[in-house]
């Protein structure tokens, strides 16, 4: 998909795209199992070190349990072609003072922004 590539640490998106990325949580249980975690009552952030980016992750529809990280393309164009910091920030306990990373990676934007150079305007 040219629009993004993902990888276990590293997010790539074209900078004429956008992203909506499903994130799970799954977790092993005490007999080797891995279930699930439910995620959509938590309050989860997905911030970008650098550029103005610290969206509320929404409940994904295709999945219940899941969260979705979506980024329209006004904020892609913010992003540097260097990869930068990024991470899942629970902020379900914040009144305690007690925020989780959850993910921890980096993000970057590739190919170019803006309306190609061959576009005419007529």
């Amino acid at each position: 998909m040219a629009n993004q590539i993902i990888t276990d640490k590293l997010i790539t998106v074209h900078g004429r795209g956008s992203l909506v990325l499903p994130y799970k949580l799954n977790q092993k249980t005490g007999d080797g199992k891995t279930v699930q975690v439910d995620l959509s009552t938590r309050t989860l952030f997905f911030e970008v070190d650098g550029v103005p980016i610290r969206e509320v992750m929404v409940v994904d529809p295709a999945d219940p349990l899941g969260k979705l990280i979506v980024l329209e393309n006004d904020q892609i164009v913010t992003l540097g072609k260097t990869a930068t910091r990024c991470i899942i920030r629970d902020e379900t306990d914040i009144a305690s003072g007690r925020p989780v990373v959850l993910w921890d990676g980096k993000i970057n934007r590739d190919g170019y922004i803006g309306n190609p150079d061959s576009v005419d305007d007529a």
